[in-house]
């Protein structure tokens, strides 16, 4: 599975960093990437805070994964899919 979009990186990076309630929770595209988190295993609710969550150890390795990825390089392709320079 793939992370998707840069809101689900967003949402796995706060409660990852930040044991508060998101500050959009109520927003449809927080709310979806919550709950795909939660489901896949990669967030739990905090115990001891109401409404809060916090990256399992999965979760953790997905947020290690992320940062391991390499800034992308860039480069130019002829019609045929030749590298140019």
């Amino acid at each position: 599975m793939k992370i998707y979009s840069p809101n689900n990186i967003e949402v796995l990076l706060h409660y990852h960093t930040n044991p508060t309630v998101h500050p959009r929770i109520h927003a449809p595209a927080v709310a979806d990437a919550t709950a795909m988190l939660f489901n896949t295993g990669c967030i739990e609710p905090d115990q001891d805070h109401d409404g809060q969550y916090r990256t399992t150890q999965k979760g953790k390795a997905w947020v290690k994964a992320l940062c391991n990825v390499e800034i992308p390089r860039e480069a130019y392709v002829d019609e045929h899919g030749n590298i140019l320079g």
